[in-house]
């Protein structure tokens, strides 16, 4: 199990360079990656483990170039758990350094991961009050509804674990966030949640 360390800000180009492999990897299929989890939030503790998101247009063309993925050194695990989803994991020297979560393009789990990524930057004091502590519970604002109705953590929206009918919405925090950045614009779309 990897330890949550200081985040370094190596990580970003760690991201660039696994991203600039697996694109070549991938040639000619065409895919879309994104820094996503702990390590993709400046200044948060995380654990050393690069996440990426990838969208391609098709799983079948995915699945038929897997081999290309193995042979950079991810493991192949298929949807594991997550039904639309191709999840890859890479070791250097034995420990975990990689997670590589591919979907469809604009499937909802991407533009989940998304905004949740873009709601912890935009929001640092949220992002380095509880995730630096790795809570299950990240934005206080969004806590309340989501638990009394749903009973579930937000963290579990993050990588994909139920409440597909709350996609949009989430969807719609995560623009609300990036294109107006103030904390009375997301509390009025929170609302309706």
């Amino acid at each position: 199990m990897s330890p949550v360390v200081p985040h370094d800000p190596c990580w970003a180009m760690h991201y660039a360079e696994t991203a600039a492999r697996v694109s070549t990897a991938l040639a000619p299929l065409p895919v879309t990656l994104h820094h996503i989890g702990s390590t993709a939030v400046p200044g948060i503790m995380a654990k050393p483990i690069i996440d990426i998101l990838g969208e391609v247009e098709s799983l079948d063309a995915l699945d038929a170039a897997t081999p290309r993925l193995v042979a950079i050194g991810f493991e192949a695990r298929g949807e594991y758990g997550i039904p639309g989803r191709r999840y890859f994991r890479r070791s250097e020297a034995g420990v975990r350094s990689h997670h590589l979560h591919i979907f469809t393009a604009g499937a909802p789990p991407v533009a989940r991961h998304l905004a949740f990524r873009d709601y912890l930057i935009a929001h640092p004091d949220v992002a380095l009050g509880s995730v630096a502590h790795h809570r299950p519970v990240v934005v206080p604002a969004v806590v309340e509804p989501l638990q009394a109705r749903h009973q579930l953590h937000l963290r579990d929206l993050a990588i994909g674990r139920g409440l597909e009918e709350l996609d949009e919405r989430l969807v719609r925090v995560g623009r609300t966030v990036r294109t107006e950045e103030r904390e009375s614009s997301l509390d009025l779309h929170l609302f309706d949640l």
